[in-house]
């Protein structure tokens, strides 16, 4: 059994953590933001003291308006949280420090319109979300010693009724197959299930360290993701929404929707991980049965 704090862990994917881990016998605990809002780093220190693994989920969601005050929320939530965490962290004697820490990054730290990269081949690009998964990540550079450090590089996470998944069906549910911008951009994204399994992989093999992308070996264009789900719904009316429309319909926002970036997991399938749901039909069929 191993004493895991999961921070941020009120959302679906820090939901599916703990009913994961708590079912396996692990002793779970959730934290919210306010541990760190309403706390000092002592504080703080004193709270995570004696735990066996860390998962770091903290951050607002990106799926709001980008004004200008969002996005400094965005990152603030990110990097403000995670410098907190590494000086309360600092602060513990070294029998009191966790063993390893997870912390969520994304797939948004890679390039646009780069090739399917590799943790080892994938560089920052200057893009917001790039710039910001890059300080995300790099907050932890300042933690003081021997703790196993894990940045998972997440693509969109598919649950049958959270997340993005309820909103990228919904319109089909209506007869409407919507192609978004050039349709070319590929989609690197992971069953929620995988998810889970992942994170246990990265907690019981030491081996996997630094980057390691939790995203499907599959990462379709929003064309065949249209076609897909096509074939899976009465289609009445084919919508092509070009980018600009995105642009006025969401803000600075509608790059999530349209840039082009896309990770394979080979740390991870090096590793001999399964993935239940390989390609997105798989994802589908399972999803859609619920």
């Amino acid at each position: 059994m191993k004493r895991i704090a999961i921070i941020g862990g009120t959302g679906f994917v820090g939901g599916a953590l703990n009913k994961h881990f708590s079912e396996k016998g692990h002793d779970v605990t959730l934290f919210g933001r306010s541990l760190f809002a309403n706390g000092s780093v002592l504080e703080v220190s004193h709270t995570l003291s004696d735990y066996d693994v860390l998962i770091n989920l903290a951050g607002a969601s990106i799926s709001g308006r980008w004004t200008a005050k969002y996005k400094k929320e965005i990152c603030d939530s990110r990097t403000e949280t995670t410098s907190m965490l590494v000086k309360a962290i600092n602060m513990l004697a070294s029998d009191n420090k966790p063993k390893l820490i997870i912390t969520a990054s994304a797939v948004g730290y890679y390039s646009i319109g780069s090739k399917e990269v590799t943790e080892e081949e994938g560089e920052a690009g200057e893009d917001f979300l790039a710039q910001l998964c890059k300080a995300w990540e790099g907050a932890f550079d300042k933690l003081e010693g021997d703790i196993r450090v894990v940045r998972t590089r997440l693509g969109v996470v598919l649950s049958s009724d959270q997340g993005a998944f309820p909103q990228l069906i919904f319109p089909f549910r209506f007869g409407l197959a919507t192609v978004l911008g050039s349709g070319k951009q590929r989609l690197s994204w992971v069953h929620i299930s995988d998810l889970v399994y992942a994170f246990e992989a990265i907690i019981h093999n030491e081996h996997l360290r630094d980057a390691v992308n939790i995203v499907a070996p599959d990462a379709p264009t929003n064309k065949v993701v249209t076609l897909l789900l096509s074939k899976r719904f009465s289609i009445i009316l084919k919508v092509l929404i070009p980018t600009w429309i995105l642009r006025i319909g969401i803000g600075p926002g509608h790059v999530v929707l349209t840039d082009d970036k896309s990770a394979f997991p080979k740390k991870l399938i090096d590793s001999d991980f399964t993935f239940a749901y390989p390609t997105f039909s798989s994802a589908l069929d399972n999803l859609l049965q619920r």
